[in-house]
């Protein structure tokens, strides 16, 4: 605010308010001093606001307040109550407050009460621990509401025969159908909600309509919040916090003045300039329930909102809960980074851990947030992993095939493992069996799928299981079955390298599937214009034949690596492999 103004606040910060005890679990409290100059008042105030009008846009929205009479919900209004504050801003008091004749003139000045049984955190600029409350936004809402973010909405519920009496912020209360076609002539609303779901909004004249606590004085209806307020974030839409006058204050929160917050004290009558520079930032994993090994990667994700761009970012580590943060992950991460993996050292052992991300601009303001709950970082549990190889394979009605299965073993894993293998569909003429059905770490085992003449032809389904205790993996693979004779085409090996004006040799061979015995004629291409002298032992092979495929490189070969594709055909029968021949110059 850059209105040239002094006021008088009355402080307390003690376990009693002034002398008065705390309901329980208030942080604090205001008392404004809130004016008034009887009928008729309101429109003089209208005026007021219009001569202080710093843009077009303000005097737009001014001249269309009503002229004269507010429309509310509860009858017509012609005067309006207004924090001493705004009055000061718009020249209709003194600027300046006089301490030795406030009392005389306008009666008690504002008044705030800090709870000290709270506990707060008096440094935000190194985050907000867990367990305490922000004192410095603890200030800045109070003070907020000693200049004018205040309400009646909800005095008639209480108070039958209180009048149609709107505070300044009234004047820009409506239900959510409020339109600028309609600002002007709609009422304003001064009661309470009569449920959770039913909306209030902040609009003035124009861009967003801002959520508002319904609850009136009490707190007592509506969204069970003080109207005096912001809607309770966890109301919101996104679950997101409106501004510093959200009604809640929650341990480990840092609040900052928000736009709406500045719309809203702009549209009162103060001078307004632009809104501070703000850094929010959400940690969205690890955020409670996490079990993390020791010596293992924990990933570490958040989001970051900011006014300037982020320059720098930091990552720490708490493992008591939030209550501190004395490790350091990561320090002068780069400002677009919203991800971490963090390489958990294997003594660090705990079960209250907590990651907190803090992001900076380069102005130095900082944003910060932990995660929602603790998680555990434990030593890892022995534990194995399975493999298979291949993880396809195709085979004639009548005949087996077979697979490779492999137990790895992690963080000192030494028990046995026990394979089995089930198929889908389940056929009582497809048979599994392992070479070794109980295994230990590093002990190969194969595994061989066999058909019947009266297998159907089709795709088999295969899920190997390794069991040991209470630890189960499972892999997959499947059986292409075919009954009509084709053939399988193998290229070995998948790659070589050779010296430029050298030569690779490949070996290609045929295996028949449902007695498939004719023979396949072999070509090849290169995608090398220079790696293109191919040739064949035969360039015609049977199921059991071999055919040498020698590929000739020139001497002044540039280093490259050649993708061959070789190709058998037989009648409308095509298969294809490809190897890779890396030249070395």
């Amino acid at each position: 605010i850059s209105s040239p103004i002094t006021i008088v606040i009355d402080v307390d910060f003690g376990p009693r308010r002034f002398g008065s005890p705390y309901p329980a679990g208030v942080i604090g409290s205001t008392s404004g001093q809130d004016l008034s100059g009887g009928d008729g008042f309101y429109e003089d105030f209208r005026q007021s606001l219009l001569q202080s009008a710093g843009s077009s846009e303000e005097t737009a929205l001014y001249n269309a307040l009503p002229s004269g009479t507010v429309p509310t919900n509860i009858g017509p209004a012609r005067d309006v109550e207004v924090s001493s504050p705004i009055l000061r801003a718009l020249g209709l008091i003194d600027p300046i407050a006089d301490p030795t004749r406030e009392m005389t003139n306008f009666g008690p000045p504002p008044a705030i009460g800090f709870n000290s049984a709270i506990p707060f955190d008096f440094t935000p600029d190194n985050g907000i621990d867990r367990n305490t409350f922000d004192f410095d936004s603890t200030v800045v809402h109070e003070v907020a509401h000693a200049l004018g973010f205040t309400s009646n909405a909800g005095f008639r519920d209480l108070v039958p025969s209180f009048p149609a009496f709107p505070t300044v912020w009234d004047l820009y209360r409506f239900s959510d159908s409020i339109t600028s076609q309609t600002f002007s002539t709609s009422q304003r609303i001064l009661t309470a909600g009569t449920n959770q779901s039913e909306l209030q909004v902040f609009f003035a004249n124009g861009g967003s309509k801002v959520l508002l606590s319904t609850g009136g004085p009490a707190a007592s209806r509506g969204d069970r919040n003080q109207s005096s307020h912001w809607r309770i974030k966890e109301l919101t839409p996104n679950n997101t916090k409106i501004g510093v006058m959200d009604p809640v204050g929650r341990p480990g929160d840092r609040d900052v003045i928000t736009q709406a917050d500045i719309d809203a004290l702009n549209v009162f009558g103060y001078q307004v300039g632009a809104a501070q520079a703000n850094v929010t930032v959400k940690v969205t994993s690890p955020n409670g329930s996490e079990n993390i090994g020791a010596g293992g990667s924990l990933p570490i994700a958040w989001t970051v909102n900011s006014t300037n761009a982020v320059s720098t970012q930091s990552i720490d580590l708490s493992t008591d809960g939030g209550a501190s943060f004395p490790i350091p992950v990561a320090l002068g991460i780069a400002g677009t980074a919203r991800s971490f993996n963090f390489n958990v050292p294997s003594s660090l052992l705990t079960n209250n851990a907590r990651i907190r991300v803090t992001a900076r601009d380069a102005n130095g303001t900082a944003g910060d947030d932990s995660s929602d709950a603790d998680f555990i970082i434990a030593t890892p549990r022995a534990d194995f992993s399975l493999a298979v190889t291949p993880n396809s394979q195709t085979v004639g009605v009548g005949t087996s095939t077979s697979f490779n299965v492999n137990v790895q073993g992690l963080n000192n894993f030494s028990q046995q493992v026990t394979l089995s293998a089930t198929t889908s569909p389940q056929s009582s003429d497809v048979t599994t069996s392992f070479s070794n059905a109980s295994v230990s770490p590093g002990t190969p085992s194969t595994l061989t799928v066999t058909t019947s003449s009266t297998t159907q032809a089709g795709t088999i389904n295969l899920t190997i299981t390794g069991r040991s205790g209470d630890i189960t993996r499972t892999v997959a693979a499947t059986v292409s079955v075919v009954s009509s004779p084709t053939f399988m085409f193998n290229v070995t090996p998948a790659t070589q390298s050779v010296l430029a004006g050298s030569s690779g040799v490949f070996s290609a061979s045929l295996q028949a599937l449902a007695g498939f015995n004719q023979p396949a004629t072999l070509t090849a291409t290169s995608d090398q214009s220079k790696i293109s002298n191919i040739t064949f032992s035969q360039s015609t092979i049977t199921p059991g034949q071999n055919s040498n495929i020698t590929i000739a490189t020139p001497v002044d070969s540039p280093a490259v690596t050649a993708n061959i594709t070789i190709t058998a055909t037989s009648g409308q029968i095509v298969r294809t492999a490809t190897v890779k021949l890396e030249v070395l110059a």
